[in-house]
């Protein structure tokens, strides 16, 4: 059993009863990663549109609810508990492992690696552009919240594309859109 998943169960911020999971006060459901995955490539993969859509509605999700929750509940955390914590999280929630590559908060910018993520590994072949846009806007989300600040997120390398690692990176869009204009633009 992870230590993250012990202290979750020890602190009682995580519960299995009468057929339900709850994660930090939100309901949660585990679904086999496949008919997830079926979801989201019939449904979105050649929409720019409805997976801007979906990026924004993560990102939403994420910083409005469940990242003000999980502060809510650890106290007043510091920067660097905030990072540990969200990638505990993720990690937990099974997206995939992660490793900070750098982190900036004076400029409120990360970049960071998804290793074996569950979407890009899947996806692998099958697209042509980077298709992490769940946990783009997931992390814009949390990192927004984190950074007290608007930030976005978008994938510089991805599995799916034949890269070995997913590379993302997340600032202000006025960053993110002159450092990485071509990206941006099929992103954003």
């Amino acid at each position: 059993m992870s230590s993250f998943f012990e202290k979750l169960m020890l602190a009682r911020q995580i519960s299995f009863k009468d057929g339900r999971i709850e994660y930090l006060g939100n309901s949660r459901l585990m679904l086999l990663s496949e008919i997830f995955l079926s979801m989201y490539t019939e449904s979105m993969i050649d929409s720019k549109e409805e997976l801007l859509r979906l990026y924004r509605n993560c990102k939403e999700d994420m910083r409005d609810r469940f990242v003000k929750k999980i502060t809510k509940s650890h106290g007043n955390t510091s920067r660097e508990s905030m990072l540990g914590l969200l990638k505990q999280t993720a990690e937990f929630g099974g997206w995939g492992r992660f490793e900070y590559e750098s982190v900036n908060e004076n400029e409120h910018r990360v970049i960071f690696k998804m290793i074996d993520g569950i979407v890009s590994s899947a996806l692998k072949g099958k697209v042509k552009r980077p298709c992490d846009h769940i946990f783009r806007g997931i992390a814009a989300g949390g990192m927004s919240v984190m950074f007290n600040s608007d930030v976005d997120c978008i994938e510089l390398s991805c599995i799916a594309i034949g890269d070995p690692f997913c590379r993302l990176v997340i600032g202000n869009r006025e960053f993110l859109e002159k450092e990485f204009p071509e990206k941006f633009k099929e992103q954003m």
